[in-house]
């Protein structure tokens, strides 16, 4: 910890009765980062029904890339893609190099068709809850 302190003049009367202004800083020391969080288990569901056709389903696809990348071994994730048919393109999985590997390749063959079914997706997803134990 740093303290500067700072005053306005450098001599205080002996009679005294004046005002005097005080700055004082005070730094603290900074905190280690903290490199630890507990591990995730999510569940990434990718609609894929015919109105994501085009650069909307290229930018979904990106942003499911981009979060299992982000994974760590010790997570999990699975893989669900919706239109009029819910798929689970990957059970729940820890998250390692090869497991993200593997799903981004199938992520690679995922392209938009249909229609939606937005609440068979959900249900889905909440089916690739872990176990409690």
């Amino acid at each position: 910890m740093a303290l500067d302190i700072r005053i306005d003049r450098s001599l205080v009367g002996a009679a005294g009765g004046s005002v005097r202004y005080l700055l004082a800083s005070v730094t603290a020391p900074q905190a280690a980062p903290k490199n630890t969080r507990e591990p995730l288990h999510v569940a990434l569901v990718l609609d894929r029904s015919g109105s994501m056709g085009g650069s909307k389903i290229r930018l979904a696809r990106e942003a499911v890339r981009q979060a299992l990348q982000n994974l760590r071994p010790e997570d999990r994730f699975s893989l669900v893609v919706y239109d009029e048919e819910i798929t689970t393109v990957v059970e729940s999985t820890p998250g390692s190099a090869e497991a993200r590997r593997n799903a981004v390749k199938k992520l690679g063959h995922i392209d938009a068709r249909g229609s939606t079914d937005l609440h068979g997706g959900w249900l889905a997803r909440a089916a690739q809850r872990p176990a409690r134990g």
